[in-house]
């Protein structure tokens, strides 16, 4: 049986999540031909996972490339789309494929459904924020979708083996809707605060894209910030050997963090999805710490995607030009010294389905 898997071109969510998923697959059915179809960053991290049988590297969003590769698409026995439908909707009406598996971490982030997702074999939605809004405001007569939990591969509650190590994780940072200038300022205000704060950790280390990285490790700073880039392996590796993260509010790191005792702090959110993550994030009450972005409006849900990132980012903005990383350092200060956090998440993480990727798995066997 060969599966062709497709994901959303866009920082390191979207294709993290497809490669937790291909990683349980290939543990519960060696015997399968794993296939990634897309675009070069995507690919490039499929490569470097060691994961699949091909890589192919493609505009999958383009209708002429699609046509090109009719014959692998319609030799696939199973379609497995990790956050993306505009090359779902392209496939469906091209060439009519009802064998499209969907999962989806950011359902409730959705202005829209397009119809053809009506006909796809099922539509996996994760809860890990709440959805039942959103499916009863765009999916109510949708037929196919089924509610799944986190998808992450959980472990038991894991206690680090720490060794005073801090991380900074900033995520891809390098999606197509983001303006990188906006991005690098702030993360530079906020590299600079941190590297006037009184700092006795072992190894602080700056994670994330090559492009933001690159550009940041060009600063000079007091503290010796190791500026690196790794794949998930290697990065989950040594988030597990930190005591401390810094974080973008990315869903993947959240998950992590969430079954672990590593102290965290969140970053501001760069795009639109990362700011009603950094709401919920706040809400849950599990004694994480946050970067103080006090908007003035409120950004409305179910917008547009990129206008969503617009607002976002003309508040990250504002936000660079008003000298708040001045109110910053007493924060991160605290967040360093604090050590009563962890009774809360072990309850959250208790309660938290740790199932969703084999129930995934299972269901898109199962089905003829």
């Amino acid at each position: 049986m060969k599966i062709l898997f497709l994901t959303e071109n866009f920082g390191y969510g979207p294709v993290s999540t497809m490669c937790e998923i291909v990683k349980k697959f290939k543990e519960l059915h060696s015997n399968l031909e794993y296939v990634f179809w897309g675009n070069s960053h995507t690919a490039e991290i499929c490569k470097k996972s060691n994961l699949f049988d091909n890589v192919l590297i493609t505009d999958s969003y383009s209708r002429e490339q699609i046509e090109q590769n009719k014959k692998l698409l319609m030799s696939a026995d199973k379609i497995v789309a990790v956050e993306t439908t505009d090359v779902i909707v392209n496939l469906i009406n091209l060439y009519d494929l009802k064998n499209i598996y969907l999962v989806d971490n950011i359902f409730w982030l959705w202005d829209f459904l397009e119809e053809e997702l009506k006909s796809i074999k099922k539509y996996f939605v994760s809860t890990t924020m709440p959805v039942d809004e959103n499916i009863n405001r765009i999916a109510s007569d949708f037929n196919n979708i089924v509610k799944v939990g986190p998808i992450r591969t959980f472990r038991e509650f894991k206690f680090c083996n720490t060794n005073n190590n801090l991380m900074i994780s900033l995520g891809g940072a390098e999606s197509h809707a983001s303006d990188e200038n906006i991005v690098y300022t702030y993360y530079n205000n906020f590299l600079k605060v941190l590297d006037d704060c009184d700092l006795k950790f072992n190894n602080i280390y700056v994670c994330g894209g090559k492009s933001i990285v690159n550009k940041l490790s060009k600063e000079v700073y007091k503290h010796n910030f190791n500026f690196i880039t790794l794949n998930r392996p290697e990065y989950l590796n040594l988030l597990y050997s930190c005591s401390h993260i810094i974080s973008s509010p990315g869903m993947g790191n959240f998950n992590e963090i969430s079954s672990s005792n590593i102290k965290t702090m969140f970053l501001l959110p760069i795009n639109y999805s990362q700011f009603y993550q950094y709401e919920y994030f706040k809400s849950l009450n599990l004694d994480f710490y946050f970067d103080n972005f006090n908007f003035d409006v409120e950004i409305e849900k179910y917008l547009e995607e990129n206008e969503g990132v617009r607002r976002v980012l003309e508040k990250l903005n504002e936000y660079n030009g008003n000298n708040n990383m001045i109110n910053v350092k007493n924060n991160i200060q605290r967040f360093i010294d604090d050590t009563n956090f962890l009774e809360k998440r072990l309850s959250f993480y208790k309660d938290l389905d740790k199932q969703a990727i084999e129930n995934i798995i299972n269901q898109i066997i199962e089905e003829g």
